[in-house]
């Protein structure tokens, strides 16, 4: 489910969103201060790791695997972000990737700190909504074939993929 905001008005739009929001994550009792912070350390030029202990202890926990992570999407953003990028459990990291691994929950980036950022901030969100909605005790939905083919072939999604790279 994907809720669409619509008004004339930005920022009564920004407002609306942010209410949906609200009212979506107070069902898993949540609040918009619940997201762990991430952030990302350079450690040498042009290689940085995620600093999140939440996204650490997820990974390290051995519930999440690589094709879960990718193969499994929950909305948009994980497709477009990871799919060609992350991977678990691999010896180098080559440009332009992302390996995470499951033995001590490091998440390593090859890529400019903008990039990195937000890979790290999706691999972060989709495990923080998959923990809610388990513990929650809903059944976890994922995009379906169909979905998953528009939005591989969203050309605005690509755009935003290469806008991220570059901030």
């Amino acid at each position: 489910m994907f809720i669409i905001v619509h008004h004339d008005d930005a920022d009564t739009c920004l407002s609306i969103h942010a209410d949906a929001n609200s009212r979506l994550a107070a069902q898993f009792g949540i609040t918009g201060d619940s997201f762990p912070a991430v952030s990302v350390q350079e450690t040498a030029p042009g290689v940085y790791t995620a600093v999140c202990p939440y996204l650490t202890e997820a990974l390290r926990s051995g519930k999440y695997t690589e094709q879960q992570l990718l193969e499994q999407p929950l909305y948009p953003d994980q497709m477009v972000f990871l799919i060609g990028t992350f991977s678990m459990d691999r010896a180098e990291v080559e440009e332009g990737q992302c390996v995470a691994s499951s033995n001590d929950g490091s998440v390593v980036m090859r890529m400019d700190s903008g990039k990195a950022q937000v890979v790290a901030e999706t691999l972060t969100a989709v495990i923080f909504v998959m923990e809610h909605i388990a513990a929650a005790g809903h059944p976890l939905s994922t995009m379906g074939e169909a979905a998953k083919h528009f939005i591989a072939n969203w050309e605005s999604e690509q755009y935003r993929k290469s806008l991220a790279g570059k901030q």
